[in-house]
């Protein structure tokens, strides 16, 4: 997990035993196309964002090579609830599988830490998890859910907040099944109107009364789609006629 320490975070080994120093990612993998001010106000704003270009092609054509076959050897089938169809494959701490993945995530200097110390204001990060995902030509919507609440980081850790990073191993559109956010329901205050409604309703059909969808579509090699670890997301159905492969990688602050 993460904890403070002297106002620091600092990683421990229970999540997934990263050695944090001493990565040998080539120097060559710099971002293409930095995080700007807009993007982080955007994201703080609406709790989702998709950056293009923001890792190399070099790096990318590298992940795309190397994952898809640790996820499809690693993989494994995730359900929805009790008694329902698979909705994706998972494969959880890919960096231990592979040594280039492992240094990947190690690389603090590197364009993904760089990226998401932005959209958080520069904040120190801690990688929390990472993990494979894999949705399989015609595997339905995954459910609907926030990731901190998946993970019990609320009643563990409340001070700690997350932001994810979600990176295609290939070209791909809405069909593949990419994320889709509840905008804004990151927010942890809300406004008369909506505490209203979810006094009577519910949150949950408050959001999806109120809170717009959106979706990553078009998104080719280099980009990142990042969320909130609080907001309500989930990944369309897929499609297409290939498999959807992802690496996410999750930072706590």
């Amino acid at each position: 997990m993460c904890r403070r320490s002297h106002g620091r975070h600092r990683c421990r080994s229970a999540w997934i035993g990263l050695a944090l120093a001493g990565a040998a990612v080539s120097s060559s993998a710099h971002a293409r196309t930095a995080v700007t001010a807009e993007d982080a106000a955007a994201f703080q704003e609406r709790g989702h964002l998709l950056t293009r270009g923001t890792l190399d092609l070099e790096t990318t054509g590298i992940l795309a090579e190397r994952l898809p076959r640790v996820l499809a050897e690693h993989g494994r089938r995730a359900f929805g609830g009790e008694g329902s169809e698979k909705e994706v494959r998972f494969t959880f701490a890919a960096h231990e599988l592979d040594h280039w993945v492992k240094d990947f995530i190690n690389s603090r200097d590197g364009p993904l830490w760089q990226a998401a110390s932005s959209l958080v204001g520069g904040k120190e990060l801690c990688v929390l998890m990472d993990r494979g995902f894999s949705k399989d030509p015609g595997d339905p919507e995954t459910h609907w859910h926030r990731d901190d609440e998946a993970i019990s980081l609320p009643g563990a850790h409340p001070s700690l907040r997350t932001v994810h990073a979600w990176i295609p191993m290939s070209k791909m559109g809405k069909d593949f099944g990419t994320l889709q956010y509840m905008v804004g329901t990151h927010r942890r205050e809300y406004g008369m109107l909506e505490t209203f409604m979810a006094s009577l309703w519910g949150w949950d059909l408050t959001w999806w009364l109120t809170a717009p969808v959106a979706q990553d579509d078009a998104m080719d090699l280099g980009d990142i789609a990042w969320h909130d670890g609080w907001v309500v997301h989930s990944a369309g159905s897929n499609s297409a006629d290939a498999v959807r492969d992802g690496y996410a990688v999750s930072f706590a602050y």
